[in-house]
């Protein structure tokens, strides 16, 4: 096994053990902030931080993209590393 798949395996088995939903709301959450963060940045620019960040509508969309984070790109992450853990784990049964 190449010591980057041993690396991968190693890190997944610990994040696996914890389950897919905490693994969601670990990695969505902090996914979901950053586009947060990211999206209204570029705002900054023509408007002051509170008419950014500070109103009931910034809640709402910050809100949202953790959501999404959560339900979209966590569950497609968690689907992807899984299938790459298999991958690799029947290549290393084939390989032995």
């Amino acid at each position: 096994m190449h010591e980057q798949d041993k690396k991968f395996v190693e890190r997944w088995e610990k994040q696996r053990v914890n389950g897919k939903w905490i693994y969601g709301l670990k990695y969505g959450a902090f996914f979901g902030f950053m586009a947060f963060l990211i999206v209204n940045l570029w705002y900054l620019k023509d408007r002051s931080f509170d008419e950014v960040f500070l109103n009931s509508m910034a809640l709402s969309q910050l809100l949202s993209m953790i959501l999404g984070g959560i339900l979209g790109y966590s569950l497609l992450a968690w689907n992807l590393n899984q299938k790459t853990y298999e991958k690799i784990m029947d290549r290393e049964k084939k390989d032995s």
